[in-house]
């Protein structure tokens, strides 16, 4: 095994489109539909929730899940079973090989995927090759409804990855998963998302991205670990604790702001149904300017994306007050600020959303 330097990837880059978690689970349940779909490779640097996303999707869809690391097998073997000698109709003993014990049986949906595969050796991964290409190994196959996602770390960067050579990666559909904390906050949000996320760990992640992915230990998956491991405290009263948590799992420098953000950033920014179920249009603008207090824009602009995040959910039945709250969000969020949030808006496609913001006050505002 050697660091990576050639195969389809450069640079530390994946192949195919970059896309965020809430496309990239789109593409996976396109590709459990289609019975003629090739494997989807997912590439991504370590942490950024390739494995996670594809576990809570299946687990959400309730679909069959198997996940297994080729570079822990250390032989084809471990693909194809052992061997073993069994006797004919005729009396004749033939050697076959029994499949493994983690081998789907029952038919799908279900997911099989080969986690961080190209860490494995370049034999295993030769082996694998009949696999992709036509689902199966001479001693068992995929059963109907079942489909293979593999994840990837880039070639060319900080990992210790094997090169693909075309003959492999053209046996599959790629994909690069990329992080943005509103998608992120969109996945965080959402129902089957394993253990729910507290709301003010998703404020946090949209307060300081600059944070995220940028250290060698603060990434999307330790994020998820660590508030996870602190969701049933106290915020305030077991500040020590969590303090030390964080520095077990997170950079210094993302540990020393989480600490400054539960000490005074917490209350400051409230939930988006504060803005969307608000009495009146007309308490919009002073819950605004209570959470810029201080010229703290960056507060406003959690705010903004948790208010979108939230419209996009189904589960939130929009109705004209909810449609003036939103005319009145927008007029009172700075101009830049809130052309951003109405492209947002848009891009949710949901009529009953886009449809209340066709108003001529909204428009001036917009055009300044």
């Amino acid at each position: 095994m050697r660091h990576g330097s050639g195969g389809g990837t450069s640079d530390g880059e994946g192949i195919g489109r970059r896309v965020d978690a809430v496309r990239l689970a789109e593409l996976v349940r396109h590709v459990a539909a289609r019975a003629d779909a090739p494997p989807l490779c997912i590439w991504g640097p370590a942490g950024v929730g390739k494995t996670e996303i594809v576990r809570d999707l299946a687990r959400q869809e309730r679909w069959g899940f198997i996940e297994i690391a080729p570079a822990q097998f250390e032989e084809m073997g471990d693909f194809h079973g052992l061997p073993a000698v069994e006797a004919t109709d005729d009396g004749t003993e033939v050697t076959v090989y029994r499949p493994p014990a983690w081998a789907p049986r029952a038919a799908g949906p279900g997911i099989l995927l080969l986690d961080d595969f190209n860490r494995a050796d370049d034999r295993i991964l030769r082996g694998l090759m009949q696999l992709l290409q036509l689902g199966r190994f001479p001693s068992w196959e995929l059963p109907p409804g079942w489909r293979i996602v593999l994840t990837a770390n880039p070639e060319g960067g900080d990992y210790s990855v094997t090169p693909l050579d075309p003959a492999m990666t053209t046996r599959m559909l790629h994909v690069t998963l990329g992080f943005d904390p509103a998608r992120w906050a969109q996945w965080a949000s959402a129902p089957g998302t394993g253990e729910a996320l507290p709301s003010s760990a998703i404020d946090f992640v949209l307060l300081y991205p600059e944070l995220i992915t940028r250290g060698e230990r603060t990434t999307p998956r330790s994020l998820v670990h660590f508030f996870r491991s602190i969701r049933e405290l106290d915020w305030s009263g077991d500040l020590d604790l969590i303090e030390t948590l964080a520095a077990s799992a997170l950079d210094p420098s993302t540990v020393t702001a989480f600490i400054a953000f539960l000490r005074g950033e917490m209350d400051r920014i409230p939930p988006p149904e504060e803005v969307l179920t608000a009495p009146s249009p007309e308490a919009i603008p002073a819950l605004v300017a209570r959470v810029v207090e201080s010229d703290r824009i960056d507060r406003l602009n959690v705010l903004a994306t948790r208010v979108v995040v939230r419209s996009g959910d189904p589960e939130l039945g929009v109705d004209e007050k909810v449609q003036s709250n939103l005319r009145a969000f927008l007029i009172s969020l700075p101009k830049d600020l809130a052309v951003s949030i109405h492209q947002q808006l848009l891009a949710l496609e949901r009529p009953e959303v886009t449809d209340g913001l066709l108003d001529s006050a909204v428009a001036l505002h917009l055009a300044g």
